[in-house]
């Protein structure tokens, strides 16, 4: 579980650190940077060996049987061990162990400090709400809120970490011994020599790693790794076979106060610490824990979203739902449904309604050309050929009448 992070001054500007290529040595009387980095970040620089053990001896990876020497037709996929996999030299990632005098160089900055409160600048409404670091909200504080640090690879860092000349380390096969293995260097006692080029790594640009040891290019390539006998640092971001974990490389520092393991989360795009990453560990003691992907504040936050995006789509479905049943017709009572076959009889019966374009159709072809045959000799009554002839200025002579 992480624990709550001490109060510290807000850090407008990262760390200043002196040495180019590693902590090192620093003047007398000066403080230790790394030992100021540790001081403000506390939860990623908290000692976890006692996790990793325990995470060896209980998580399983799923691996491709190649790696265990199982002879089998077709490439297929099995569970291991975690230690028993790191103790293998077709590992698929490996622990890279930095001495205290030799470590990457790290910083620690606030990228934004929440205060609350009238009148002051930037000062949020007594409305507003703020997130406390745990993926909730709560109404904002009256006095200024613990602010949120976050630690990465200095930009001083200036070449790939593996030049630091790092060890590869692996658990011993039985005991909780550590088993180190020191990089295969040039005649010129150098295991790297290629400066990092953040803007050319994207998302890996925080890894410390240079672009060859990103990708797996030249020596961090898994050809050249197996020419120096797994003696030296592949590709970070090196495609693995299908199937498989997608673990990469971890980080161990080796400090006074105790060996810290640090994991990439892969949402971040940060190093955090390991114990960030294994809640079916300590958290939920689960039966076949795994290894999570992303760390605490990411997980939590992905959570959020979930729920959220579930919330939207089951509101969505309500709403069609709704739409669709306020157009269906309403259903009939016991009187409409017994008139059903009177109106059905009379609508059969009654004759077929003639529309008024086909009425102002027939008007018109009347004047143009004269009635139709089938009007003129349709029978008429006394009266109306009586008037019809009192019109025309003829009388109809009856027979026996003025001869």
């Amino acid at each position: 579980m992480r624990e709550p992070m001490p109060a510290v001054a807000a850090v407008a500007n990262p760390l200043s650190l002196s040495s180019m290529s590693g902590y090192g040595q620093h003047a007398a009387g000066a403080v230790d940077p790394l030992t100021q980095v540790m001081t403000l970040d506390t939860v990623t620089f908290q000692p976890n060996e006692e996790v990793f053990w325990e995470a060896l001896d209980k998580v399983s990876l799923t691996v491709s049987s190649f790696r265990i020497g199982e002879d089998k037709q077709g490439d297929t996929h099995v569970k291991e061990n975690l230690r028993t996999h790191l103790g293998r030299d077709n590992r698929m990632f490996d622990i890279l162990c930095f001495k205290e005098h030799n470590m990457p160089l790290f910083e620690a900055h606030s990228p934004r400090l929440r205060k609350a409160g009238l009148g002051g600048v930037g000062a949020p409404d007594a409305e507003d709400e703020n997130e406390n670091g745990n993926g909730t909200t709560t109404a904002a504080p009256s006095v200024p809120d613990r602010e949120r640090v976050i630690t990465r690879i200095s930009d001083k860092q200036q070449q790939c970490i593996v030049s630091l000349k790092p060890t590869l380390m692996y658990p011993h096969e039985k005991t909780k011994d550590w088993v180190e293995l020191e990089l295969w260097q040039d005649s010129q006692g150098s295991c790297c020599n290629y400066p990092r080029m953040r803007k050319t790594l994207g998302n890996y640009k925080n890894t410390g790693f240079c672009q060859r040891h990103v990708f797996g290019g030249e020596n961090g390539s898994e050809i050249y790794w197996t020419q120096k006998s797994s003696k030296a640092v592949r590709g970070f971001n090196l495609v693995r076979n299908q199937g498989e974990s997608k673990l990469r490389h971890m980080l161990c520092l080796d400090t006074h106060k105790g060996k810290i393991f640090l994991k990439w989360c892969t949402q971040c795009h940060l190093w955090k610490n390991f114990s960030e990453f294994c809640d079916d560990i300590t958290v939920h003691n689960a039966e076949n824990p795994q290894i999570d992907t992303f760390c605490h504040v990411c997980k939590k936050r992905q959570m959020v979203s979930r729920s959220k995006q579930l919330e939207k789509r089951r509101s969505l479905r309500k709403s069609q739902l709704s739409q669709q049943t306020q157009a269906l017709p309403k259903p009939l009572n016991e009187g409409e449904v017994n008139q059903l076959p009177m109106q059905a009889e009379a609508a059969a019966a009654a004759p077929a309604a003639v529309s008024a374009e086909v009425v102002e159709a027939v008007a018109q072809d009347i004047v143009q050309h004269g009635a139709p045959a089938s009007i003129i000799d349709a029978p008429q009554t006394p009266e109306i050929q009586e008037a019809q002839e009192k019109e025309n200025g003829e009388l109809m002579k009856v027979p026996g009448v003025g001869d």
